[in-house]
C-alpha cells in the first residue's frame, strides 16, 4: 500500500517583468536544506542560485518562466514571498546599533517589504536628438559572472554590453543580439561620459528590493533607521 501524499496549497504572483501571474507551491523540506546550505555558505552568487533552483521546483507545471532571463529583483521579491508563504510572514535579524553597536533583534514583516521603483527610471535612453538605447535588465546568469569579476571597470562594460537590447537611429533599428561583441564595444566606447552615464543610471535606479527598518537599541535606546536593500540582507544578520 503507497504512502499519503500530503496535499500542497497553490498560490501566484506578478512580477513587474512578466505579463501573466505565476502559480507556485510553499517550498518542501527538500527545499529547506538547500536553503540552509546557501546560508550557511555566506556567498551571495551560492545563495542567488539557490533561489533560482528552488523557484523553479515550486513553479507548478505548465507555467511560462525562463528562469536564466528573469530580472534578479524579480527572483528576489518572488522568492521572499515564496518564503513567507512556505515558514511564515516574519523574517527575524539582528541589527547593530548605530551609537553602541549593541546588536538588536528586530521581526520584519515580508508583506511590508516592497519593490521599489524609482520615478526617474527608464529603460530608453537618450543619447542624443537621433540616437536611443533601449536597456534590459541583468539576469541571473549575468550577475553572478559580474559580481565574480574583480575589475569594476571591465565588468562595468560588459555588464552594458550584454544589457544593450536595442539601438534607434532615427528610422534605424539595430538588434544588440545580431552585432557583434566589437561593433557594441566599439558603440559603447565612442560615448562620451555624460552620455555613458545615462546608461550607468539604468543600472543605478532599476528596480530592487527595499525596505526601511526602524528600531529603538536594546542597550541605550537610541533610535536606528536602516535600510535593506537585496535578498540576502532579509536572512542574514548584520
Amino acid at each position: 500500500m503507497p504512502l499519503p501524499k500530503v496535499a500542497t496549497p497553490e498560490f501566484e504572483i506578478k512580477l513587474h517583468s512578466q505579463d501573466e501571474p505565476i502559480k507556485y507551491r510553499p517550498f518542501l523540506m527538500k527545499e529547506e536544506k538547500l536553503l540552509l546550505m546557501a546560508l550557511e555558505s555566506k556567498k551571495e552568487d551560492t545563495m542567488i542560485n539557490a533561489v533560482k533552483t528552488i523557484l523553479s521546483g515550486c513553479t507548478l507545471p505548465g507555467q511560462k518562466v525562463d528562469f536564466d532571463s528573469l530580472p534578479l529583483f524579480d527572483l528576489e521579491f518572488w522568492f521572499l514571498h515564496l518564503r513567507a508563504k512556505s515558514v511564515g510572514e516574519v523574517v527575524k535579524l539582528l541589527f547593530k546599533c548605530d551609537e553602541c553597536e549593541e546588536q538588536t533583534e528586530v521581526d520584519i514583516n515580508i508583506d511590508d517589504v516592497e519593490l521599489f521603483i524609482s520615478e526617474e527610471h527608464t529603460s530608453l535612453i537618450e543619447i542624443t536628438d537621433d540616437i536611443k538605447v533601449e536597456m534590459k535588465y541583468p539576469n541571473i546568469k549575468q550577475f553572478s559572472k559580474f559580481t565574480n569579476k574583480t575589475k569594476l571597470t571591465e565588468s562595468l562594460f560588459e555588464m552594458t554590453r550584454e544589457c544593450i537590447k536595442t539601438i534607434y537611429h532615427n528610422d534605424e533599428v539595430f538588434e544588440a543580439k545580431v552585432q557583434t561583441k566589437k561593433e557594441l564595444d566599439e558603440f559603447i566606447l565612442s560615448l562620451r561620459q555624460e552620455q555613458f552615464g545615462k546608461i550607468i543610471n539604468f543600472f543605478e535606479t532599476m528596480p530592487k528590493l527595499n525596505h526601511t527598518v526602524l528600531f529603538d537599541c536594546n542597550k541605550c535606546n537610541k533610535e536606528n533607521i536602516v535600510i535593506i536593500q537585496g535578498i540576502e540582507n532579509f536572512f542574514l544578520s548584520s
